[in-house]
């Protein structure tokens, strides 16, 4: 049974073949009809069994994104379960070594390449790989054009929930980020297509943020600091990228010494980190 194979709760098993023909709610895709969501959402199925379901195996990307979700009388616990999820996905370690690392080759870049060289946000026109991914991609969350890249993926085993969140500069190259990913998946002993990671210049509408700018708007430090406490407190654990060992960018920079001090107070698990390169000349 798909559903099951790929994790699907006892509760969840338990109430579908309860109420369903589980040999004929999912297409060959492995989606699952929009109306028969709704129906079980209607018949009393459990927010965790509408939050497994609608995320993994409903296309947010095309007519049910949030925005119409919340227009058609889904659930507000529903909702949030569902925003919650789309806010915390993380895109797999393999996923950047392989995919990303082939649209990084493709744009003339490599792995010497800073992350303000893949998305530069002072270009207000979509000329940087990271919004040319999901340029035309609807966002799920608020039903616009332009997505995040995480929003953009099309395989779904590339993007998971995070289950670390990288604390870095832009500053950084994208070669000694993905090598830091690898020293980290290789420290915990699991492969790096099963480690899933949120990393802010991939998993931020980078598009809205832009958006923002072309109005010469600015998100408060208030919001930012809100939204940041309550991200890192969710996922709980935060890598801390630290590079070059002697001096590290890490610390010059205010923001990433906010990030570190928000997750310590609120007791996440913070893992000092840096690439392989670096280690090696630290020893």
């Amino acid at each position: 049974m798909r559903l099951e194979n790929e994790g699907a709760s006892d509760a969840t098993m338990i109430y579908l073949r309860k109420h369903l023909d589980l040999g004929s709610i999912s297409n060959s895709d492995g989606e699952i009809d929009f109306d028969t969501l709704k129906r079980l959402e209607k018949n009393g199925a459990s927010n965790a069994t509408m939050c497994y379901l609608r995320p993994l195996h409903l296309d947010l990307n095309s007519k049910s994104n949030l925005k119409c979700l919340e227009e058609e009388g889904t659930s507000d616990s529903t909702m949030e379960h569902l925003r919650t999820h789309l806010d915390l996905l993380g895109i797999s370690v393999g996923y950047l070594e392989k995919q990303l690392m082939k649209e990084v080759t493709d744009a003339k870049l490599d792995e010497s390449s800073k992350i303000y060289e893949l998305e530069d946000l002072a270009d207000l026109e979509i000329g940087c790989l990271v919004r040319r991914k999901g340029a035309n991609v609807v966002c799920p969350i608020d039903g616009e054009i332009g997505a995040a890249y995480v929003h953009s993926i099309s395989d779904p085993n590339a993007v998971g929930r995070a289950e670390v969140m990288l604390s870095y500069t832009w500053g950084y190259t994208i070669g000694d980020i993905i090598d830091t990913l690898k020293v980290y998946c290789e420290k915990i002993g699991k492969s790096p297509d099963e480690v899933y990671v949120w990393i802010c210049f991939l998993c931020v509408n980078q598009h809205r943020v832009v958006a923002m700018r072309r109005k010469g708007e600015n998100i408060s430090f208030v919001i930012f600091r809100a939204v940041f406490n309550s991200r890192v407190t969710r996922i709980g654990h935060i890598l801390a990228m630290m590079a070059p060992w002697e001096e590290p960018g890490y610390l010059t920079r205010v923001w990433c010494v906010f990030e570190i001090f928000t997750a310590q107070t609120n007791s996440c698990t913070i893992t000092i980190t840096m690439p392989s390169k670096e280690r090696t000349r630290f020893i």
